[in-house]
């Protein structure tokens, strides 16, 4: 096999059943692929984390603009309006 390993491993049926949906929705019903896409954002959460902790901690300015701006809601999805449909002549 091409760099891969097999593993067993054992889930609860809700979870289960989530990489199940994903596997059907995203990866014709392949459950390695839907689990080497979840390792895939595993990864760059890993990622994320290192450079967080690499980073300065925020100020208190930063934190209370931060805190600020997580708490403003998202600026509402645009209407997509259909366009009008011509007469005919």
């Amino acid at each position: 096999m091409g760099g891969t390993k097999k593993v067993t491993t054992s889930l609860s049926s809700p979870d289960l059943e989530v990489v199940r949906r994903l596997a059907r929705r995203r990866h014709g019903r392949n459950l390695s692929a839907a689990f080497a896409e979840l390792i895939g954002h595993a990864s760059r959460l890993e990622a994320m984390d290192r450079v967080l902790e690499a980073l300065p901690a925020p100020s208190p300015e930063g934190l209370a603009r931060l805190e600020h701006e997580l708490s403003t809601p998202l600026a509402p999805a645009p209407v997509r309006r259909r366009p009008k449909k011509r007469e005919a002549a």
